[in-house]
């Protein structure tokens, strides 16, 4: 168990026998990524998260999980450009969507159904929908009982098909940062999905930061250079968070404060405070599970 301070700025070499991750080639839409892209939005303001405009336009699936589609409706200060960016469903049990909002966008073509179980968050539910949609999207075409059908249908054509799951990157506004409680449901959520659907990739996006899941074996996370991400600090700050059930052993190279064999848990050590020194990339080998990335955003205006 060691740790190694690097310099700020080191050249990675990617090795080919690793789990590679692109996080941040939705920032630059000229990237050519074959895999499939989708985005949810939440109920949390998207007023001063960056890029989004540009996700948005990056992704294939748009969902508004209740109340984020009157956040989506809020960012636009023109009708001009909010017509432009119509999701293509609202889900949830519309407790909290306006209906001054539901009317503006069932007249632009998205369809809003609802799903009043209790038993599942808003979240899950547009997490499943868009599952379904990408899969075989005529499975929801037809009528969709009001109560859990979503659910029934993601149970029956996804869950017992998982080898056919296709690979999929989901960009999350909104999840990160209001309550606490759903903060950590959005966290609970990272591990939840990638034990049942490992295909896919959940990226939650903040004001400042970006949280995905390393999961457990040889990750590399690639870029093109550190200004794809961040463009005001030489070394953006990170962490490396033990948020699941046990303890899990990192090895990394890329990092201010690279470590090796390091166990890490939320009653032991954890790697927070860290920074990215690799100006292409970054390593990290996790033992035992999954682990919890959060990566400092920052742009020129």
């Amino acid at each position: 168990m060691s740790v190694t301070v690097q310099d700020d700025d080191m050249d990675i070499k990617i090795p080919n026998d690793v789990n590679v991750i692109s996080p941040f080639s939705v920032f630059s839409p000229s990237v050519e990524d074959p895999t499939a892209r989708a985005l949810i939005v939440l109920n949390q303001s998207l007023k001063n998260v960056p890029r989004f405009l540009t996700v948005w336009q990056g992704c294939l699936i748009h969902v508004c999980a209740d109340g984020g589609a009157n956040r989506l409706y809020d960012y636009f200060d023109s009708e001009e450009e909010r017509k432009q960016y119509i999701p293509l469903y609202i889900v949830g049990d519309l407790d909290s969507l306006h209906k001054s909002v539901r009317e503006y966008y069932e007249r632009h073509g998205t369809r809003v159904i609802e799903q009043a179980t209790q038993f599942a968050t808003d979240y899950m539910k547009a997490l499943m929908l868009v599952q379904l949609q990408l899969y075989n999207p005529t499975i929801i075409k037809g009528p969709i009982d009001t109560h859990d059908e979503i659910e029934v249908l993601y149970q029956k054509h996804i869950v017992k098909n998982l080898t056919v799951a296709p690979k999929l990157n989901l960009y999350v506004f909104g999840g990160i940062g209001g309550r606490f409680d759903q903060t950590v449901h959005s966290i609970s959520q990272l591990y939840k999905t990638h034990e049942i659907h490992p295909s896919i990739q959940q990226f939650h996006i903040t004001k400042s930061e970006m949280i995905f899941l390393l999961p457990e074996g040889s990750n590399a996370v690639i870029y093109s250079n550190k200004t794809a991400f961040n463009s005001r600090d030489r070394v953006p700050i990170c962490g490396l968070l033990p948020l699941g059930s046990g303890e899990v052993e990192l090895t990394t190279f890329g990092l201010k404060y690279d470590v090796t064999d390091w166990p890490s848990s939320m009653l032991g050590n954890v790697s927070s405070s860290n920074g990215v020194s690799g100006t292409n990339g970054f390593l990290v080998r996790c033992r035992k599970g999954p682990i919890t990335i959060n990566i400092e955003l920052a742009f020129d205006p």
